[in-house]
């Protein structure tokens, strides 16, 4: 019969290889998790530059064609 300190002396090398492991393990995801989030903020703050930067282009367009219609009418009625 196979007692608890008997199956860990008979099995030592592999519970010490799994404890290993667990921790390796963990220590990779941390790594991934952290990765991850690094880049998703990352990517949050272009996101959000590249939104105010067409948001300027937008006003900059709306007021270059704005421009262009009024004098295209002025010259209408000019005629």
């Amino acid at each position: 019969m196979t007692t608890e300190k008997n199956y860990f002396e008979e099995n030592r090398e592999l519970v010490f290889t799994n404890v290993a492991l667990v921790f390796l393990f963990s220590l990779f995801l941390t790594y991934k998790f952290w990765d991850f989030n690094t880049k998703l903020k990352n990517y949050r703050k272009i996101a959000g530059d590249a939104e105010n930067h067409f948001e300027k282009e937008s006003e900059i367009l709306k007021s270059v064609y704005e421009s262009y219609v009024n004098n295209y009418l002025d010259n209408r009625k000019k005629r």
